[in-house]
């Protein structure tokens, strides 16, 4: 069947990467995308919601009023000049099967959480690359089917991309590649994603850059280690908050106002989420 009732009054929190958030009125886990289509198009429930490796996004403390699908279908399959992946298919171990593959193209994601799918719905990007550059194409379900969107039909902007409806699988470039020279690049963007961004529980960055990095305002506002319950502003990097134990999404969208109106009065840059928050804030 492909499907794992995860049950009733499940907390979300298990289920981030900020271990942050309250019950949905449903959880249920999808292993292959069979499973998937049929949940999210007979569960009876009004509202759904997708979740990967859970980044990214801020769960409401009241949890979610809803059909929470968690995807777990990631067959990955390459391609002459390509590669299909699944949704649900991790974006760092795909880095890394390409680099064992002798393959470039995904270097940039060596250490990029989240999942495929997570990953095309919002053009995530590090390094000076993002999805909009590696991919092909991408399958959405729509209200009439399976569409397969190309590169230039995805609607690709700044931490934006596919709203046309769930992503099911995506087709990435691949090309033969010096593996030396990808394993050195490789652990380049490691070293420095470990030597600049903070370990812990957060949901990555959190607001989108402006006419500077968000980093950049924050920091020199001074709200580096700033604290709102067990929600702080990492000392390492001023745009990631970190659950320091017990924070709750109130703490953490508390903090976000106070960094925002300290930006806005200092420099008079309007910061704007990267991360979603999902239920009642």
């Amino acid at each position: 069947m492909g499907t794992k009732d995860v049950g009733l009054g499940v907390k979300l929190s298990g289920f981030t990467t900020f271990r942050i958030g309250g019950a949905a009125d449903g959880l249920l886990r999808a292993d292959t995308v069979g499973a998937f289509i049929g949940a999210w198009r007979n569960a009876d429930f009004e509202r759904k919601l997708i979740l990967g490796r859970g980044s990214n996004v801020l769960v409401s403390d009241s949890g979610f009023r809803g059909l929470a699908i968690i995807a777990r279908f990631g067959a990955v399959e390459f391609f002459d000049g390509y590669c299909v992946a699944e949704a649900g298919a991790d974006m760092a171990a795909l880095s890394a099967r390409y680099y064992a593959a002798g393959l470039g193209g995904l270097e940039w994601a060596c250490s990029l959480p989240g999942t495929v799918g997570g990953a095309v719905a919002g053009n995530s990007g590090a390094f000076g690359s993002s999805v909009a550059d590696a991919l092909l194409w991408a399958d959405v379900l729509t209200d009439g089917g399976l569409a397969r969107l190309g590169n230039s039909e995805c609607g690709f902007a700044y931490r934006k991309g596919v709203t046309a409806g769930p992503v099911i699988r995506a087709a990435f470039g691949c090309h033969a590649a010096d593996r030396r020279t990808l394993g050195e690049t490789r652990a380049r963007y490691i070293r420095r994603r470990r030597d600049t961004q903070p370990a812990g529980r957060s949901a990555g960055s959190f607001f989108k850059a402006g006419t500077k990095p968000a980093g950049f305002f924050i920091e020199s506002a001074g709200l580096k280690g700033l604290r709102v319950g067990g929600a702080q502003v990492s000392v390492k990097h001023a745009n990631f908050i970190i659950n320091t134990g017990g924070a709750t999404a109130a703490d953490v969208s508390a903090l976000a106002d106070i960094i925002k109106a300290e930006v806005l009065v200092r420099f008079g840059e309007r910061l704007e989420e990267e991360i979603k928050f999902i239920g009642e804030f």
